[in-house]
């Protein structure tokens, strides 16, 4: 449940890993459902192609670009991630495969144009016997090469120029209120995270009970993303008793031995 409305309205947070051209990057997404949650993370990694061509062999899920995405979790489906990602891959491939289109046929024309000029240029350079017709003609030839110049270095320089940033790795812990990572995830980010105000009220499951606003011991995982490590404390203010996570999945009744322990407080540091 989202923390302070009375509803069953389910939050959940997923992560997937993408492989770039530049390294691979850890990406967090969120969904009403896992299977939401798992296409959406697809479809972000997705939106970072770099297919501009054939778009349906580049960013095929088998042996494409999208075949490179994973997961963390065995019992998650990674087939929709894949879908989410080849989905959105190829939306991506076609328009950067558009604007090749249209770019090739301006320097189709463009080409054509100056081909003309030269011509026009050359042919009055031949048979004027005027010297300014010729000193014409000469700066003919400069202008045509001075603007298939600029024609040719125009899209590598807008490339550089507006060249979007490279995403990065996300850095922080996901928790779940089961023990399989397959209810309600909420995603904290580095520092400290009061559990009680958090969006999501962790259920304490089969156990008679529902303590609101906390994670119970005997049910709920956590995920460690990027390298991270997470604590969970007893007490809102990061105090009391505690237990440390630093590997990359953990069943938290496991981790901590079972028997009645509320976490309040989260604290996650990065290297």
């Amino acid at each position: 449940m989202i923390a302070g409305v009375g509803s069953a309205l389910d939050f959940y947070a997923c992560v997937c890993s993408c492989t770039l051209p530049t390294g691979t990057i850890d990406i967090t997404a969120t969904g009403i459902d896992e299977d939401s949650c798992m296409e959406a993370c697809g479809a972000i990694c997705g939106g970072y192609t770099n297919c501009i061509e054939n778009c349906n062999t580049c960013c095929d899920k088998n042996n494409g670009y999208c075949s490179k995405v994973s997961i963390p979790v065995a019992s998650w489906d990674i087939n929709k991630v894949k879908d989410g990602c080849e989905k959105s891959c190829k939306s991506t491939c076609k328009l950067h495969e558009t604007i090749h289109g249209i770019t090739g046929i301006i320097y189709y024309i463009a080409g054509i144009i100056a081909a003309i000029m030269f011509v026009i240029s050359g042919y009055k350079f031949i048979t004027s016997d005027n010297p300014e017709d010729r000193t014409e003609a000469k700066k003919g030839f400069m202008f045509v090469i001075l603007a298939l110049i600029i024609i040719i270095i125009a899209e590598p320089l807008v490339n550089l120029l507006m060249a979007p940033a490279q995403p990065e790795s996300v850095r922080g812990v996901i928790l779940y209120q089961d023990d399989n990572f397959g209810k309600n995830g909420e995603f904290f980010s580095e520092g400290k995270s009061d559990l009680t105000s958090s969006r999501i009220a962790w259920d304490v499951g089969g156990h008679g009970k529902c303590v609101p606003f906390v994670v119970w011991s005997w049910d709920g995982s956590i995920i460690i993303i990027d390298g991270c490590e997470a604590t969970l404390y007893e007490n809102a203010d990061c105090t009391g008793s505690s237990h440390t996570f630093s590997s990359t999945t953990a069943d938290i009744v496991t981790a901590i031995g079972g028997g009645p322990f509320y976490a309040k407080c989260i604290q996650v540091t990065c290297p």
